[in-house]
């Protein structure tokens, strides 16, 4: 309680109250399991690499184009979804096989 009292004051209480959620899902269903889950923990190091350069870059660009306000969501969720595919490609080509050869080593 105090650490969550010192969170709010030091950034803020919405920024603590989603750390401390945060905390709750890890901490109530660490044994929770489900397709979307495994899809996105499996892309989550290429989603971590690309988020910036491919999503980050397309709304970037684009939101100068498309400037009204009804426009911006659109870009974002769609900056999202290349991330998401790109990053699925990524995990596809690269990863998996790469994972694969390393486990053929021995020490």
């Amino acid at each position: 309680m105090i650490t969550l009292i010192i969170a709010s004051l030091k950034i803020g209480y919405i920024d603590a109250f989603i750390g401390l959620t945060t905390i709750t899902i890890i901490h109530f269903f660490k044994n929770y399991s489900s397709k979307i889950v495994k899809f996105f923990g499996d892309i989550s190091y290429s989603l971590y690499l690309f988020h910036p350069l491919i999503g980050g870059a397309f709304v970037n660009i684009l939101s100068h184009t498309y400037r009204q306000p009804w426009q911006k969501p659109i870009i974002i969720l769609i900056g999202v979804v290349i991330t998401i595919i790109s990053s699925y490609i990524v995990y596809r080509l690269v990863e998996k096989p790469t994972q694969t050869l390393s486990k053929k080593i021995k020490y």
